[in-house]
């Protein structure tokens, strides 16, 4: 099933951190007989908390859309981490800070059985929840929620890749419209589009998920903000690996994005038949 293999995937990603931090993931149970609390794991049965791992809770539910011969839907996973009171909570916590560049706009393929999925990820901040006593001792909780899209007929832009400027940006959504401007004159960079020539303009609104590269980006944008600067925007493709580069301008952004934020910007790509 979809669920198991994105459990793995994401219990995957949380234990290949540079911290070498172990994470149990399961779902936590209280027996009858005692206070003890227990920590429910597929491969490994129940096992006691204790401070020798991160017991990682995951919850998982997902949406299916009804889209015809397709199998596309939106799921949503809740994690929570205790964190025990002991001399390494700094490596726990960074552990847990390393699956926020593994999980924002992160897009990759998943194969359930007979089927891929095409898949793009984003993650909620990681926050703290209270405490929980167990055993004896004093747990800190931590949240974070991860969404996935995913479908095996929709790629979301993982079998493409879009650069502005050199730098590696992940689309969401976009509505573009096309426009063809015949004898107006046009500046492209340093050269115009004199009377009689034709220059062609695709501009529309833009969704990019924001990582940190996309955000120092933005910033670099707006500390430079000229509507008069033409950027280059290179599109790689499965059947084309070196890319074709248009000609942008970059309008609409803010500063600030935060991490896993959509980020939504009008591109304008811009093609003059002057010379």
């Amino acid at each position: 099933m979809l669920q198991e293999v994105l459990r793995a995937n994401i219990e995957a990603k949380l234990n290949n951190n540079t911290q070498v931090e172990e994470f149990i993931v399961g779902q936590y149970a209280k027996t009858d007989a005692s206070d003890d609390e227990f920590i429910y794991n597929v491969k490994n049965g129940y096992r006691l908390i204790e401070k020798t791992y991160i017991p990682t809770m995951m919850v998982f539910s997902a949406e299916y859309k009804a889209i015809p011969d397709s199998i596309t839907g939106f799921a949503t996973i809740t994690l929570n981490f205790l964190v025990g009171d002991d001399d390494d909570r700094t490596d726990k916590l960074n552990a847990m800070e390393e699956i926020i560049t593994k999980i924002v706009a992160n897009n990759e393929s998943v194969v359930d059985g007979s089927t891929t999925y095409n898949t793009i990820w984003n993650m909620d901040a990681i926050t703290p929840s209270g405490l929980i006593l167990a055993n004896g001792r004093y747990f800190i909780q931590l949240n974070t929620t991860i969404y996935i899209e995913f479908s095996n007929t929709f790629y979301f832009g993982n079998q493409w890749s879009f650069y502005l400027e050199s730098v590696r940006i992940y689309p969401y959504s976009a509505s573009t419209e096309r426009k063809i401007e015949l004898a107006s004159p046009h500046i492209l960079g340093e050269k115009e589009a004199t009377s009689l020539s034709e220059t062609a303009i695709w501009s529309g609104t833009h969704t990019f998920w924001v990582n940190s590269a996309l955000s120092t980006l933005i910033d670099t944008l707006n500390s430079t903000y000229d509507m008069s600067i033409i950027r280059t925007l290179k599109i790689v493709s499965p059947t084309n690996s070196t890319g074709i580069t248009l000609n942008v301008i970059v309008d609409g952004s803010k500063a600030n994005y935060d991490l896993g934020e959509k980020a939504t910007l009008t591109l304008t790509f811009v093609k003059s038949y002057s010379e």
